[in-house]
């Protein structure tokens, strides 16, 4: 299911009281203003993260005995 998907059928059970009209034009509206956000973040971009330094390690040293 995908997410717009999700959305529509929790709104229908949170608006099931609701006039088949009236809910239809508010799972509309809410649906596009989900998808509006959607982009929006999608625009942003994920946050950079930096990178962290590494240490380097040194081989390892193989003593006989």
């Amino acid at each position: 299911m995908s997410y717009t998907q999700e959305i529509e059928a929790r709104l229908k059970t949170l608006l099931a009281g609701t006039p088949a009209g009236e809910a239809a034009i508010l799972i509309r509206e809410i649906k596009a203003i989900a998808l509006e956000s959607y982009r929006n973040g999608q625009k942003a971009g994920a946050p950079k993260t930096q990178k962290r330094a590494t240490a380097k390690v040194a081989p390892a040293k193989h003593y006989q005995r």
